[in-house]
């Protein structure tokens, strides 16, 4: 059963059973990635820049399984932001090969559409079974981004504070566990805001493959000339070939090459 569901109101035995679905994806993906951790997941998942929204669904075997603290079938999200929504599905390995995943992004697809929105976007990393999923779907990879984990343990933390110390006249950086403050809320959406327009203009239909990929980096997508309707899906951030598309999307406050569990 899939149902849509709100995390600004969910009791905590539902967020942590979310929390847990999704890291039974990561630690089957991406095992080399750090867990979630409850600590703000409320806030990641409720909580937007402005002019953006957040839907959400989960997938019960049985009606009330969150609530009980029950495992979970799956779920997912997209964001709308802008002219496009971005999404994302999870199934943990325990429920793959079901059609929990198909079932997601239907109800995802068709949320979006009657919302207005023709392009739907989704990142995901390479060489993990989300991107057969996609591909399953009609998805055809748009471009490929590289990022790299940085592992704290080896930091040269000398090096790294008489880099900081080089940092321009009028300029210093500032550390805020969490999010920045409420004040500078206005300030962060303008500079992301203005990052996004650049990205748009310079690279938003173009289909590269950089050099020197690591296995676990993210691809982006992009839908051959398909719109959500009544009984389509779409997934990932492919280049359309009629006007759709989809764009990619990382996670807040993420180390881990923001990776997006596969669906199933």
């Amino acid at each position: 059963m899939v149902r849509e569901w709100d995390p600004r109101t969910a009791p905590s035995v539902e967020i942590e059973a979310v929390l847990s679905s999704l890291n039974a994806a990561l630690a089957a993906d991406l095992p080399d990635d750090p867990p979630w951790r409850i600590d703000s997941f409320r806030e990641y998942l409720a909580v937007t820049m402005p002019g953006e929204r957040r839907i959400c669904w989960i997938a019960e075997a049985e009606p009330g399984d969150a609530h009980r603290g029950e495992p979970l079938l799956g779920t997912a999200n997209v964001l709308l932001l802008g002219e496009i929504g971005v999404i994302e599905v999870i199934v943990p390995p325990a429920a793959r090969h079901q059609g929990i995943g198909r079932e997601l992004l239907s109800a995802v697809a068709n949320r979006a559409y009657a919302e207005g929105f023709t392009s739907l976007g989704v990142e995901a990393i390479g060489d993990t079974p989300a991107v057969g999923f996609y591909e399953r779907y009609g998805f055809q990879c748009a471009f490929v981004e590289i990022r790299n984990i940085l592992r704290l343990a080896t930091v040269d933390w000398l090096n790294l504070g008489e880099m900081a110390a080089g940092v321009g006249s009028g300029y210093r950086i500032e550390y805020y566990p969490g999010g920045p403050p409420e004040e500078l809320y206005e300030a962060y959406a303008e500079a992301k805001a203005i990052v996004r327009e650049s990205y748009e203009r310079t690279s938003w239909w173009a289909s590269t493959s950089r050099p020197g990929r690591s296995p676990g980096s993210p691809r982006s997508w992009w839908p051959p000339s398909t719109r959500p309707g009544p009984t389509s899906t779409t997934p990932w951030s492919y280049r359309p070939t009629a006007g759709t598309g989809w764009a990619a999307r990382s996670r807040p406050g993420c180390c881990s090459s923001c990776a997006r569990p596969s669906p199933g």
